[in-house]
């Protein structure tokens, strides 16, 4: 070692240079490190983003959506998914059952994926990865004097921009209720038509209505439904058909129940100086950077706020 100092000391022309060399390494690992806090970790799901340019929601929910599904549906360990159709992108978050292989579910998650042979002309490959999740990155509140409904559908249209903005995959909302769909059937109406709870039951199940949340109960009994299809509002139940007997007669789903919709029942209140409020979080995963997160969304926000409906900020 004291050879070596020696003969920095004595030319210090190679030391510069050496000095040099060290401080070019530095810089270049800086640009290429990713920027952390805390350590990330997996929280057992998996994301599946397949882009379609040029799409309007209900484009990427038929022609990729509905596609995603049907091929989850044949995949064993999945604990529930849930999908979003935006403009150009479709995704899927898969939750994995607990004490699952992770691994081997995002392999058998893949082959499925890729199997499908019927995404449209001008999908992209489908992305699919583990997600791995540390602590949130970004934070915003969406406040005003609106509706919750109103102010749900403001919230969730800022997740799903914000989710498909590059290099961020993990948006989430909270502070609102869940939608729902109450279907309420008398005893007096199942018997008037000759009906059975189980019989109203599946006539809904079989519709191509697709119930995200939904609540079909008697004073008596009460399920949670789930059909794969389409998006839903009251009015399309109440036109399901129950019955049609051999007159041609047609029982619809609103003449027997009261339809209500609206929100879970679960009380929620969020508030920003006095106003209702939602919030959208921001998550990155273990590929993504913090402070890439952090600018867009900033980027995002600023563009963003001088479209807002008036009184909403």
């Amino acid at each position: 070692m004291k050879k070596i100092l020696t003969a920095f000391a004595s030319n210090t022309v190679f030391a510069n240079i050496v000095l040099l060399m060290i401080m070019v390494g530095g810089v270049m690992a800086l640009s290429t490190m990713r920027r952390e806090n805390f350590p990330d970790f997996s929280v057992d799901k998996i994301m599946i983003r397949v882009a379609y340019p040029g799409a309007d929601p209900e484009e990427v929910e038929e022609g990729v959506i509905l596609k995603i599904e049907e091929a989850l549906e044949g995949v064993e360990g999945i604990k529930q998914y849930t999908t979003t159709a935006a403009e150009n992108m479709g995704s899927a978050l898969v939750d994995v059952q607990e004490g699952a292989d992770v691994d081997e579910i995002l392999d058998d998650v893949k082959s499925k994926i890729d199997a499908v042979s019927t995404f449209p002309v001008d999908a992209e490959k489908p992305v699919i990865t583990e997600l791995t999740m540390r602590n949130s990155v970004v934070l915003l509140a969406l406040s005003g004097r609106m509706s919750e409904k109103q102010l749900k559908v403001q919230a969730e249209r800022l997740k799903d921009e914000i989710r498909s903005l590059d290099g961020i995959s993990q948006v989430d909302t909270f502070g609102t209720r869940d939608y729902e769909i109450s279907i309420e059937v008398p005893e007096e109406q199942l018997r008037r038509y000759g009906l059975t709870f189980t019989q109203v039951a599946e006539a809904v199940r079989r519709s191509s209505i697709n119930l995200h949340g939904g609540t079909l109960r008697t004073e008596e009994e009460e399920i949670r439904l789930r059909t794969v299809g389409r998006k839903y509002t009251g009015e399309e139940l109440a036109e399901i058909i129950v019955r049609a007997d051999a007159s041609g007669e047609l029982l619809p789903l609103g003449q027997l129940a009261t339809i209500r919709d609206g929100f879970t029942e679960d009380p929620i209140i969020s508030e920003v100086n006095g106003e209702p409020a939602a919030f959208v979080m921001v998550f990155k995963t273990e590929e993504e950077d913090a402070i890439h997160i952090a600018d867009t969304v900033q980027e995002y926000v600023k563009d963003k706020q001088s479209l807002l409906p008036p009184g909403v900020h």
